[in-house]
């Protein structure tokens, strides 16, 4: 994951410096769209229903995923027709709800529900019909995904100082990865959240030095065997932020000193590609506002990594409300 962290940090970083000195709180809120497995509809209906629900999101600024809250949807048949003709017409009426829930206390924090009808030949695709009758762009989805974020930020708000003892807590245990992921969910226009920021950088270089260190000691095996074009792809894996950062850059000119004329024929190409990125890395460590954006936007990768590695377990806690909420 590091090094994948690294390389998009490093592919950004020209789009960064042209917004540096403003950091988006839309970016900054953190919803898994998810449907639960309990729900009893054929599986072609449940990802058009995941799909609305991400497009709900993503069309009104929301784009980063949680291990905490998902909004997730809910089916109920209000009533079904099918025509005696050959082959029968299905006509259905539906009521569509999507919940934003926190999985973690197993609450509903928003909900919103529409009444839709679907006509179709076949029973799954007048569903799909009347699910698909639901406009991501509406107004009213439009104000249903503004008041999540109001409700999201006064929940960050009471639970900040429980929060960031959480982080410190976990990251004295070098849980780093889960410490960030943490910071990653807190809104930008959370009172306070200056705060949060700092405590996300400070958390991250712990993270990055402690990657770099396995980084440089990966790279200095490399180099006493003269695997020289291992150790700069190991050491282009050093993120910019961490206090290593001229250490591996020491090591790369130490690499090209050392190289035999034979040697920088195989070598050429990767530190030619590490230069093209430490370039970019060197002017974003000199802005401060930039360096605090990174370290902002790595945590939230960071976070869907997690999230997304966390599936079948958000799936279970999700399963979990579905049945005690519906069965």
């Amino acid at each position: 994951m590091k090094r994948i962290i690294s390389l998009v940090i490093l592919a950004l970083m020209v789009m960064w410096k042209a917004e540096a000195q403003s950091l988006s709180s839309s970016d900054m809120f953190a919803i898994t769209p998810i449907v639960s497995d309990q729900l009893p509809i054929k599986d072609g209906v449940k990802r058009v229903l995941e799909t609305k629900a991400r497009q709900m999101l993503t069309s009104n600024g929301i784009a980063a995923s949680s291990q905490r809250f998902v909004l997730t949807p809910h089916i109920t048949i209000l009533s079904k027709d099918v025509t005696p003709t050959t082959p029968p017409v299905f006509d259905i009426t539906m009521e569509i709800s999507f919940y934003l829930l926190d999985v973690v206390e197993q609450n509903i924090i928003n909900e919103i529900t529409y009444e839709q009808k679907g006509i179709d030949k076949l029973e799954h695709k007048a569903m799909i019909k009347a699910i698909n009758r639901i406009s991501p762009y509406s107004p009213e989805v439009k104000d249903f995904i503004a008041d999540c974020k109001q409700r999201l930020v006064d929940y960050y708000k009471m639970r900040i100082p429980t929060l960031m003892k959480e982080v410190d807590a976990l990251a004295g245990q070098g849980s780093y990865d889960e410490a960030l992921a943490l910071l990653s969910g807190v809104p930008t226009a959370v009172e306070g959240y200056n705060a949060v920021a700092d405590k996300t950088v400070k958390v991250y270089k712990q993270y990055v030095n402690r990657e770099a260190d396995l980084l440089i000691n990966e790279a200095n095996g490399y180099i006493a065997v003269r695997n020289y074009e291992a150790a700069v792809e190991a050491l282009a894996g050093v993120d910019p932020l961490s206090d290593r950062y001229n250490k591996a850059a020491s090591l790369v000119s130490k690499v090209k000193a050392s190289v035999t004329a034979e040697e920088q024929a195989v070598v050429a190409a990767q530190m030619q590609r590490y230069e093209a990125q430490q370039e970019e890395a060197r002017r974003a460590r000199e802005d401060e506002v930039m360096l605090q954006k990174m370290a902002i936007q790595a945590s939230q990768n960071i976070g869907v990594k997690m999230a997304e590695s966390e599936g079948p377990s958000l799936m279970t806690k999700v399963g979990n409300w579905f049945k005690a909420k519906f069965q």
